[in-house]
């Protein structure tokens, strides 16, 4: 993800340089750009599989759809021609290019649906955080998308000048906190302190009897030892050393949730 990234702004930078001295080089670079827009839609969904790891031998077949692409672009079937407009490197359609509007449009719709099925079916509050910051993180560059996509088709067309490089930036950064330890434990402390409150809240209640409260603390060890054993892959050992007890009071705790 982050090569593909650096690959992009890479190419951009290098192709508007040597626009200066020789526009058929910068063409290449134009082309190497493209390309890797292409890919950086592949490596968006396997981002997404690799978030709950599902990702296997079988997902590297994302590739086919940009490989394909590239094939058409290299043809010619992608761009027809570029041109210098706007202080800007504009390119024509060719008879091709709305392929990749709808791989566009098919990455979009998979990394949803993989982020959501990641996130109801983990039982780690860790996979299920960074699932859920990735779909959020899609919400401003699909309206990035959406209204780039409105304004091309006026005489306003936006230049990938000023949008790549945002873009670029942003999904770096999006990207980074998503896997970076240090922010999912964040958003943990913060979710442990809103559930804390609302418990707090519910205690105060005048109506709260003693068999209520009996409930609520097994509840709260249930999710526990739930969230403890998903940790350490169900490891009852390693588990049992966090929380500091014998691994048979472990046992015997995880059999009286289940009576």
């Amino acid at each position: 993800m982050f090569v593909n990234l650096l690959l992009l702004a890479t190419s951009q930078a290098i192709g508007y340089i040597a626009l200066i001295f020789s526009p058929p080089i910068a063409w290449y670079f134009a082309d190497a750009y493209l390309i890797g827009v292409y890919f950086l839609f592949a490596n968006l969904v396997l981002f997404a599989l690799n978030l709950s790891g599902k990702g296997n031998i079988y997902s590297i077949l994302i590739y086919l759809p940009p490989i394909a692409l590239m094939i058409l672009h290299l043809s010619g079937f992608m761009v027809e021609s570029y041109r210098w407009e706007q202080n800007s490197l504009m390119h024509n359609d060719g008879v091709a290019a709305g392929l990749f509007d709808l791989f566009a449009l098919f990455s979009f719709v998979s990394c949803i649906t993989i982020l959501l099925m990641n996130y109801n079916e983990s039982k780690n509050r860790c996979v299920r955080y960074k699932n859920i910051l990735m779909i959020y993180s899609f919400v401003p560059l699909m309206m990035i998308a959406g209204v780039v996509a409105i304004i091309s088709t006026t005489q306003y067309a936006v230049s990938a000048t000023i949008i790549s490089p945002l873009i670029i930036i942003y999904v770096s950064f999006s990207y980074y906190f998503i896997i970076n330890k240090d922010v999912i434990a964040l958003f943990d402390k913060l979710n442990c302190f809103i559930r804390k409150q609302l418990i707090l809240a519910y205690l105060r209640s005048s109506a709260v009897t003693y068999k209520d409260i009996k409930q609520l603390k097994n509840e709260i060890d249930a999710q526990f030892i739930e969230n403890l054993m998903a940790k350490h892959n169900n490891n009852i050992m390693s588990a049992s050393k966090e929380m500091a007890v014998h691994h048979q009071t472990l046992r015997n705790k995880m059999k009286e949730m289940i009576q």
